[in-house]
């Protein structure tokens, strides 16, 4: 089959010769194979050689446009010289791509006859087995046009489980989206159209799940594998974006072959649901002992069966996976005593998931969904069998009632409407009553409220006067009062003084001082009368005897302790700090004739006998001794 040559230039190499014209230009000079080989090859570490063979690929390629101009400045000025400048209009697209969706290098490639995919037919495991170059198809096709055959799935059902992918994908997805297009400049997009023949981003792969476009799960993957050949051929495969994109597919794949061993575990598992791995799945798994090098025999779930290994998953709290030969497998119904499996705190726990396991399987042993491999429900069947029906709300159904029952009541509701009609004829009776009672009881609170202001002025006027008021008068007056029962308004008016300067009524609130001799008056701001203003009392606010009320004189006592307490105090604290000040000094003193005395270096005593410049005793015993030890090596003294 022969193959076609898209494009020569890689594209790393086309990005580092636009960014050095684009340099070139901004100094105002002729972009030349000169300039720009010692440009990228300072900038980038390309050699010159290299330089020019890339210069002459992209010109063939169309992504860098060739030209005569005459050079201003520089050694050669007002000469013709070869320049090098990026095109306007790039190379049309047409329906195929420029680089190997496999290696994302260029070259000579075969073109897919059904998709823009194109490969080069050494990136091809298997060589292609049309003749023609028109019938070719590529292997992300043929995995489309296969995969529903091999995973047989329901079209909501599957984007329902690839919205769980598309959560697990987003947190990679969008680290990869900021290294890539999002660091790039508005300036820089030109970069991406030229090199990148089809944009993808992952927003547009959840709106597919969303709008359940996929059919089967090789189109996911295609497009996620799109997402990593846009990143390798702008970027580079050993770039930082490219790297991250490899992940995710690794990571997608993953999670695709944990779809496909079993749709109802990945379900349940994502889901989070309680105990979702004691829950039936379709068709049931195999339940089995397995041994790992190390550990003892462990209840697990048959997840796949190869010919000579079996995929299995462990019981327990992290629910490990392994790959184990056949030999490792030992049948659910072995004894105890052939396992020797110690019962550990795990293994109580995983053998509770088993028991839970079997007794959900015993509930669902004649449903249909369970028993048949081949039958498919809706996602909402499912749901309804791994999740109990909620509980409805609100007032439980109302009984039957018997025909007596219904009799009763409808005794009671006539009974009812006979009393409101009589309510309503009653009504305007009870109103009149009402409004009665009301003006009375308003009365009497008027003539309470004048009755109280008329004894609060009372008590201020004998308050003032300070004249002893005998029991006989008081009694006197309240039956003399009791005897003429005068209304509220007369009682108003005579106990209502008349105001001194105008001749008019002072009304209640303004208080009287007889004792006053002062004229002074000012004009009240409720009702614009002349007040007298109250007398003016001694500095020494003393009474008019002279004599100190009993709290002033306990006051002053007080206070006279407090001062003495406080002049007390403050002479000791004066005795403190003499004493301190004396002891201070006699330690100085001391210190002083301490320093100017010599001290024996063997007893530290006072000394008498000086031998060197540092050295001296208090006695030859002392001189002895010392110069036997040690001084005899290290004395200074001039012999």
């Amino acid at each position: 089959m022969n193959s076609i040559e898209r494009r020569q230039c890689d594209t790393l190499r086309v990005r580092n010769i636009w960014t050095s014209i684009e340099h070139i230009k901004q100094q105002k000079q002729v972009a030349n194979s000169e300039r720009l080989s010692k440009l990228c090859l300072r900038e980038y570490g390309t050699p010159e050689e290299e330089v020019e063979k890339d210069l002459v690929k992209a010109v063939h390629d169309g992504l860098v446009a060739k030209s005569q101009s005459v050079a201003h400045k520089g050694s050669k000025p007002g000469t013709e010289q070869v320049a090098y400048r990026i095109p306007k209009d790039g190379p049309e697209k047409d329906d195929h791509d420029w680089y190997c969706f496999k290696c994302h290098k260029p070259g000579s490639v075969l073109l897919c006859s059904q998709c823009q995919r194109v490969y080069h037919p050494g990136c091809l495991q298997e060589k292609p087995k049309a003749s023609n170059a028109s019938q070719f198809k590529c292997p992300v096709c043929i995995n489309i046009a296969e995969g529903p055959k091999l995973f047989k799935i329901k079209n909501g059902k599957l984007n329902h489980l690839l919205g769980f992918t598309c959560k697990l994908l987003t947190e990679r997805a969008v680290e990869i989206e900021k290294l890539s297009t999002g660091r790039l400049k508005e300036e820089e997009m030109w970069m991406y159209d030229l090199l990148v023949f089809r944009h993808q981003d992952f927003a547009s792969i959840c709106k597919k799940v969303h709008e359940k476009v996929y059919t089967c799960t090789e189109e996911f993957m295609a497009d996620i594998l799109q997402i990593q050949h846009n990143n390798c051929v702008f970027f580079g495969p050993e770039s930082l974006p490219g790297a991250l994109s490899a992940v995710m597919v690794n990571e997608c794949q993953y999670e695709i072959d944990e779809m496909k061993l079993c749709r109802d575990c990945y379900l349940t598992s994502n889901v989070k649901m309680d105990n979702w791995f004691s829950q039936p799945c379709r068709p049931p798994h195999k339940l089995v002992f397995a041994k790992q090098t190390g550990f003892p025999f462990w209840p697990a779930k048959v997840m796949r069966e190869l010919e000579n290994d079996v995929n299995i998953r462990f019981f327990g709290c992290s629910h490990e996976r392994a790959l184990l030969s056949k030999t490792a497998i030992m049948p659910f119904d072995t004894p105890a005593s052939v396992l020797k499996t110690k019962k550990t705190p795990t293994f109580k726990k995983a053998w509770e998931e088993v028991e839970q396991l079997q007794e959900a399987m015993e509930k669902v042993k004649d449903d249909p969904r369970f028993t048949n491999p081949n039958f498919e429900s809706d996602i909402e069947e499912e749901r309804s069998v791994s999740t109990p029906a909620p509980k409805r709300r609100g007032r439980p159904p109302r009984p039957k009632v018997e025909k007596m029952e219904e009799d009763e009541q409808s005794q009671k509701k006539e009974n009812e409407g006979d009393n409101k009609k009589q309510k309503k004829e009653n009504e305007p009776e009870n109103k009149k009553q009402k409004k009665e009672k009301n003006k009375l009881i308003e009365q009497d609170a008027r003539t309470d409220r004048n009755r109280i202001v008329l004894e609060r002025e009372a008590r201020k006027r004998k308050r003032q006067t300070q004249t002893p008021v005998n029991e006989e008068s008081v009694v006197s007056s309240t039956t003399n009062q009791e005897a003429e029962a005068p209304s509220p308004s007369k009682r108003l008016k005579k106990e209502i003084p008349e105001d001194s300067g105008t001749g008019k009524e002072r009304p209640p609130h303004h208080t009287s001082y007889p004792d006053s001799t002062t004229k002074e008056t000012k004009s009240c701001p409720k009702c614009g009368f002349h007040v007298p203003l109250p007398p003016r009392r001694s500095p020494d606010n003393a009474s008019k005897t002279g004599v100190p009320s009993p709290k002033t004189q306990e006051k002053d006592e007080k206070l006279r302790l407090l001062r003495e307490e406080v002049t007390r105090l403050q002479k000791a604290l004066g005795e403190r700090d003499r004493r301190i000040g004396n002891l201070e000094n006699l330690h100085k003193q001391e210190i002083s004739e301490t320093k100017k005395k010599q001290w024996c270096y063997y007893c530290e005593s006072e000394a008498i006998y000086h031998c060197c410049w540092n050295t001296a005793y208090c006695s030859t015993h002392c001189q002895q001794l010392h110069w036997q030890a040690e001084h005899r090596k290290l004395c200074k003294r001039k012999r």
